[in-house]
């Protein structure tokens, strides 16, 4: 495995949409990653206050489409290099400075 730190990737409009379906993009993103040794993970709000069946159907739901379980979490910490989101806005460490173009809110 690559000491990188961990590559999340969030669940729902990122991996997959709300039906399911995998966005074929992002998941052979996440499988390329996986097969060069990275430490990859789903990293979702949805896993915060999960069941167990609602955590199984996540683990089940990455080893259909990822070909692997993969860690699952809700928390970030110091070891994330790297996130994919849907949501998420890009800013330059250090300066605040906003690196996502334009941003409509």
């Amino acid at each position: 495995m690559i000491n990188a730190g961990w590559i999340g990737f969030d669940w729902d409009n990122t991996l997959r949409k709300k039906d399911g379906k995998p966005i074929k993009a992002m998941v052979e993103e996440a499988k390329r990653l996986l097969n060069l040794g990275y430490d990859v993970r789903l990293f979702t709000a949805c896993a915060y206050d999960a069941t167990p069946l609602q955590y199984e159907n996540m683990r089940d739901w990455c080893k259909k489409y990822l070909g692997k379980h993969i860690p699952i979490q809700a928390h970030k910490d110091h070891n994330l290099f790297c996130f994919f989101d849907d949501k998420a806005i890009s800013i330059e460490k250090d300066t605040g400075r906003i690196l996502a173009g334009n941003i409509n809110i």
